[in-house]
């Protein structure tokens, strides 16, 4: 990109999408003539419910050469080897399955897994659960950190657990050594330039900010793109009926410290369990439809196990996506370009990618259209797709325990042709393998993903009341995932050993 004088960006709120999207732009901007200003106002509240990670959240720390130790220690961290969906299917043969992510060693029960789905859509009586395939559906039941020791040189894919405020504040911190400026200010106002792009941001002391971009980073308020450019906002409501969560913290118990997210169905939606080193996140994501808040908190405290009093807080959620998430000279990243219910724990994936592609775009072409087109369009598809995923554990369910697991099975047609056409071509016996590659949408989810999903709902063309006899094939794969498992260390355990080796106070804090 030409430029003749130093281009300004102001990133207008913090939090992990303000800090992940200034570091990422000014990464990738380093030696040209842009400037960065991230812009938050002190007094906005974070929600610290502790969040979980996909394995992109490693590839970004390893990007910005900061070593896993360090921010780990300093954010609560965990690792995740995937996510246990608990009581989702609604059959008493699949009460529950795991979303596992990706092991180099996994090559061979992968090839078997979609081998066995396939038989058994067309009437065999294989075993093809998606946990007996994928070794770190075996590394979570044994609360095995997926970090091998240096003698297994095997390449493994995990994501983390973390405190979300505290992540933001490392990120913070690590600010200023990618150039980055911080500045406390509450907007009052926004002015416009005469060809409707945005001139200027109005601070409350009277100071008037300039720029020749803003990314907006303001949350659900998406105070540029939403309120103040009228961005048009395509909602997903009538596919995801969840928009509010409550959330509580419970105390760590590291006798019940599995390196997964756990995911149970309840009655009018799921709960999350994040386990972190100073405490357990939990929350409750419902639909406020089907469900009032009041009986949501009951229901939710009886599922934690807690007293009746104890405090719960509510979050409010906007399901759906801005048309135009880079709309005149502003780009909204966060929250406030859009939002996925947060059941695959794709709200930092989406932050991450944004930004990538935002800022590869702007340093190629500037305020270009065909560059802003560019990346509108690659954004809608990634939103479109992952939705399409989340979408599919809804409507693939067999429950008919409440109104709102009938509603969610209800309204097939209302699904994105792509995932009519995928589910038709499970339910038809055809290689779904063949028809993701010929939608080419595995860039979202891979066939793993969806072989996982649809047949840890127990999709098949009949179903078995007893389990089908264990083939000798199967009990191999499941002795040479025991067996590596013991290249393996204790969860607890290597955190505790990060933590000495770094001389950090006490991690597991909240442990009485």
């Amino acid at each position: 990109m030409q430029q003749h004088k130093p281009q300004q960006v102001v990133v207008v709120g913090g939090g992990t999408a303000g800090w992940m999207t200034a570091l990422i732009c000014a990464k990738q901007w380093q030696g040209k003539a842009i400037a960065i200003t991230l812009l938050e106002a002190q007094e906005i509240p974070r929600n610290g419910v502790g969040e979980g990670s996909t394995p992109a959240l490693k590839r970004f720390f390893d990007w910005l050469e900061i070593p896993e130790a360090e921010w780990m220690l300093a954010c609560d961290a965990t690792f995740k080897a995937g996510i246990r969906f608990e009581s989702w299917s609604g059959l008493a043969t699949h009460p529950s399955y795991f979303h596992a992510f990706p092991n180099e060693l996994d090559r061979r029960g992968e090839a078997l897994f979609y081998q066995r789905c396939q038989a058994r859509l067309k009437g065999a009586q294989w075993g093809c659960h998606p946990d007996d395939f994928f070794l770190a559906s075996y590394l979570s039941d044994k609360q095995l950190a997926p970090k091998p020791e240096p003698h297994f040189p095997f390449l493994h894919s995990y994501g983390y657990h973390f405190d979300a405020n505290k992540v933001a504040h490392f990120l913070q911190q690590k600010a200023p050594l990618f150039g980055v400026v911080h500045r406390y200010g509450r907007i009052t106002a926004v002015e416009s330039a005469v060809n409707g792009d945005i001139a200027a941001l109005v601070l409350e002391n009277g100071e008037r900010m300039s720029a020749d971009l803003f990314i907006d980073c303001s949350g659900f308020r998406s105070l540029l793109l939403g309120q103040h450019l009228r961005g048009q906002f395509q909602s997903y409501q009538d596919v995801l009926f969840n928009d509010t969560a409550i959330t509580l913290a419970t105390d760590v118990d590291t006798q019940q410290f599995y390196t997964c997210t756990t995911s149970t169905a309840l009655s009018a939606g799921w709960v999350w369990r994040i386990p972190l080193t100073s405490r357990v996140g939990n929350g409750y994501v419902y639909s406020s439809s089907h469900i009032s808040d009041e009986q949501a908190a009951i229901e939710f405290r009886q599922h934690l196990g807690v007293s009746p009093e104890s405090e719960v807080r509510k979050l409010t959620m906007k399901v759906g996506r801005y048309e135009q998430q880079w709309l005149r000279n502003c780009m909204a990243i966060g929250l406030s370009q859009g939002f996925i219910e947060p059941l695959e724990a794709t709200g930092l994936f989406v932050i991450q990618q944004s930004a990538a592609i935002f800022a590869k775009a702007y340093l190629d072409g500037g305020l270009s259209d065909a560059h802003r087109d560019y990346v509108n369009s690659r954004l809608r598809d990634m939103f479109d797709g992952i939705k399409d995923y989340i979408v599919a554990h809804y409507k693939t369910t067999s429950r008919q325990d409440t109104q709102y697991w009938r509603d969610n099975q209800a309204g097939l047609e209302k699904v994105s042709p792509s995932l009519q056409q995928l589910l038709a071509s499970w339910y038809e016996g055809k290689d779904l393998q063949q028809e993701i590659a010929r939608q080419n949408i595995a860039q979202f989810y891979s066939p793993m993903s969806w072989y996982s999903l649809l047949s840890g709902m127990g999709l098949f063309p009949s179903q078995v009341t007893t389990a089908p006899e264990a083939d000798q094939a199967l009990l191999e794969l499941g002795d040479y995932y025991q067996r590596c498992c013991l290249n393996y260390a204790n969860h607890v355990q290597y955190l505790e050993k990060l933590r000495k080796h770094h001389a950090v106070p006490n991690i597991f804090a909240a442990i009485r």
